[in-house]
């Protein structure tokens, strides 16, 4: 056993045996700095371990080197927070992701995967256990030791062959599009994005015949809709909180929808196209910036103020 299984170990170990965890499980209330001290807790058995802000735990190996552990905890309606994970500002940095779920799940367990290898490139290392209130925990860690994976092994994460700024150039039709009809389910405005899309491969393959469209737009909705399909709506919706996991810093050129109710079935959340001088929208979260809180569209007023000067030059 080395040293990050060793601290694993002592994690689950003390997870699966507490009520208070399990508390505050059940009343969704385990937050990070729960988990930070939990982990802090695991580390004891070596030297100078301590907490760095809100994100790390650090401690001394045994031949003296500081190790940081970086750590987020995610269930299946927040797999995109582990984007966050790769703003790591520690060289020695491992990482442990806490997944909780009311049950096994083997879907979400594997679109995590896929998020990993997306996001580090390498294999991570996993065990399950069970919280005593019957919900399943499973723990993905990193290791200074960890193999690379071999490129034949990684799932393929090939970008589609369109311009840059194709997607956010196709969404504000789609917004056009959507200011006529009202209001959709999330689900049908991805379709919609898909059917923009494939007429903008479609046109595409006029300048570059190579171009297979079917298989461009398995790689724009990916397995499980985990692709472009689902993420660039996500990152041009301005009360979704994981949009500032796809740019820490999201500029109001991305603000085309919001949310207009809270549906704990993403593809079944009502939608519509957001209009910042729509006096209905003034009560919406603007989530605007990684590490700051949302601001009320009525509050916010300044994100949107037009350049007279500029709009008037030809």
């Amino acid at each position: 056993m080395n040293e990050t299984e060793f601290i694993i170990f002592n994690l689950i170990n003390s997870l699966s045996t507490s009520r208070i965890t399990s508390f505050l499980i059940d009343n969704n209330q385990f937050k990070d700095i729960h988990l930070q001290l939990e982990i802090t807790n695991a580390v004891l058995n070596f030297e100078e371990p301590g907490m760095q802000n809100d994100t790390h735990v650090y401690y001394n190996k045994i031949n003296g080197e500081k190790t940081y552990l970086e750590y987020i905890i995610t269930d299946e309606n927040s797999i995109e927070n582990l984007y966050e994970l790769s703003s790591a500002f520690f060289d020695n940095t491992n990482f442990i992701i806490l997944y909780i779920s009311k049950k096994t799940n083997n879907r979400g367990v594997k679109i995590i995967n896929e998020k990993i290898f997306e996001i580090f490139k390498t294999n991570f290392s996993f065990k399950d256990f069970n919280f005593i209130n019957g919900y399943h925990g499973m723990i993905f860690y990193s290791n200074n030791h960890t193999t690379i994976v071999d490129e034949k092994s990684k799932p393929k994460r090939n970008k589609v062959s369109l311009p840059r700024g194709t997607y956010t150039k196709t969404l504000r039709s789609v917004k056009d599009w959507l200011e006529k009809v009202g209001e959709v389910s999330f689900r049908e405005l991805m379709d919609k994005f898909e059917d923009k899309i494939e007429l903008e491969l479609i046109e595409q393959k006029k300048i570059n015949n190579s171009i297979d469209i079917l298989e461009e737009l398995k790689i724009f909705r990916q397995e499980h809709n985990t692709g472009a399909k689902r993420s660039q709506l996500l990152l041009h919706t301005i009360n979704e909180p994981n949009r500032v996991y796809f740019r820490s810093k999201v500029t109001p050129k991305f603000d085309l929808f919001c949310y207009t109710d809270n549906n704990s079935k993403l593809f079944d959340r009502k939608i519509k196209a957001f209009n910042h001088d729509d006096l209905d929208n003034n009560q919406i979260d603007v989530y605007y910036e990684k590490g700051e809180k949302p601001i009320k569209v009525i509050d916010f007023k300044n994100r949107y103020k037009i350049d007279f000067n500029s709009s008037y030059k030809k």
